[in-house]
């Protein structure tokens, strides 16, 4: 027999998170749309509320515009954004990222440092330090919770890092984390994690169904569905597939064993390597002064791009795609080509059009992506895992 007392606490706890929910999305909402929103009583929204405000986590923003000019005035609320802080770290293949971040997506105090290949043992002990500095220098900023976002592969449920072409693998980081920092952990891949950060801050608050796609040192993306992020198998992937996806059948050998990976063709590595430049800001540079080899290596990679994500959208439609990286400027033309080769040869595109954009996050956009996870974690648990 199932406890009362339980089930109502549980309820009570979904019912919550469904509200915060709702103030995560809309800058400024009264309780009535709350209401409409979510099917829950006014009773309800109003008690939830009163004890959201009670924990400083929204505030009232007072009177909302009436589009009549009649009825009940409407107190809008928002989240009070400094009332929580949680710190994102993003891991990538070299370098290392920590931020703190509120509960509107701000990050501040953003650092980077850069670091060569390293065995897991070193790069744990540089991890450790790192974070010790970071949070000593600040003292009077309370933390709820650490949020990490890591390349290759991560199973999210159990917070570890099961492998990464480096060398390092099964490694219990959200456990680790959690002992040398004393704060709750969430683990997960870093473009996965970028994902969610675009579900929960981004462009994509209101969209149910999106690829993010990350063009970085690799190529990765997240898929979120039914306004979910799609975790599956032994990768729980959405993420590790896309720049993995076969483009030439029999082309360049790939570290992840297949050939002809996507990466291998239109990541910033291979990029640089074809053009034989040493960095992105070389390339910007060269992009800007127009030299040729530059200008149409790029659009030709971006058509690379453009047919991966053809194949994609034909066998799983979404309503939009967003991409992040530096490369996704408008600036440059990979956008463009990706644009006109998914809407010329999709033949689900052609019947319902997909829009294709950049990024709104930014530089900071992997630690945006490592917060969410620690944001979603505390505040919405199994709701969206």
């Amino acid at each position: 027999m199932k406890k009362l007392g339980h089930n109502t606490a549980r309820t009570k706890q979904m019912n919550r998170s469904l509200v915060l929910q709702m103030l995560f999305r809309h800058s400024s909402i009264s309780r009535h749309e709350i209401a409409e929103l979510t099917k829950l009583t006014p009773a309800t929204i109003t008690n939830i509320t009163r004890e959201l405000m009670a924990d400083r986590l929204i505030v009232e923003t007072g009177s909302l515009s009436n589009a009549f000019g009649t009825g009940r005035r409407r107190i809008g609320m928002e989240l009070n954004a400094d009332a929580c802080w949680v710190l994102g770290v993003n891991i990538s293949r070299r370098r290392l990222e920590i931020g703190s971040v509120n509960m509107k997506g701000i990050v501040e105090d953003p650092e980077s440092h850069d670091f060569p290949p390293l065995p897991e043992e070193q790069f744990l002990q540089l991890l450790h330090e790192r974070l010790g500095s970071y949070l000593a220098d600040r003292p009077g900023r309370s933390f709820r919770a650490i949020g990490v976002g890591v390349f290759g592969f991560v199973s999210f449920r159990t917070g570890e890092v099961n492998w990464i072409h480096s060398g390092w693998s099964d490694i219990q980081l959200a456990a680790w984390l959690t002992v040398r920092t004393g704060l709750p952990a969430y683990v997960d891949n870093n473009v996965r994690a970028m994902a969610l950060g675009e579900k929960m801050y981004g462009e994509c608050k209101d969209v149910t169904d999106f690829l993010s796609v990350f063009i970085g040192t690799g190529i990765g993306s997240g898929l979120v569905v039914n306004d979910t992020l799609f975790r599956s198998g032994y990768t729980e992937t959405g993420e590790f597939g896309f720049g993995h996806m076969t483009y030439l059948p029999d082309g360049n050998p790939c570290w992840c064993g297949g050939r002809g990976c996507l990466e291998r063709y239109a990541s910033e590595s291979a990029i640089l390597e074809t053009l034989g430049l040493s960095h992105v800001e070389e390339l910007l540079a060269k992009y800007r002064a127009r030299e040729p080899q530059v200008v149409v290596h790029l659009q030709e990679v971006g058509r690379m791009i453009g047919k991966a994500l053809v194949s994609l959208l034909n066998m799983l439609h979404v309503k939009r795609i967003v991409v992040g990286g530096r490369l996704a400027s408008e600036e440059l033309p990979l956008l463009g080509e990706i644009r006109k080769v998914v809407h010329e040869r999709s033949v689900a595109v052609r019947r319902s059009p997909v829009e294709i954009a950049a990024s709104t996050l930014g530089r900071e956009i992997g630690v945006i992506g490592a917060a969410a996870l620690a944001m979603n974690g505390e505040f919405f648990g199994s709701l969206n895992a």
